[in-house]
């Protein structure tokens, strides 16, 4: 499982730190309210959810 916390900027994989893997490329972005599209590459299955940090 991969968990992207975009306040902290942090990512773990599996539990485990991966800041190492990101890149000065990586872009935290921000989703807008509502529904959104991702689109994903270099994997065969995903599953994603979406927690609002202001509660």
């Amino acid at each position: 499982m991969v968990h992207i916390d975009c306040e902290s900027e942090g990512v773990t994989v599996d539990g485990v730190d991966a800041r190492v893997d990101v890149t000065l490329a990586s872009d935290f972005f921000s989703l807008s309210p509502g529904s959104c599209e991702l689109n994903f590459t270099g994997c065969s299955s995903h599953t994603t959810s979406f927690r609002e940090r202001w509660l």
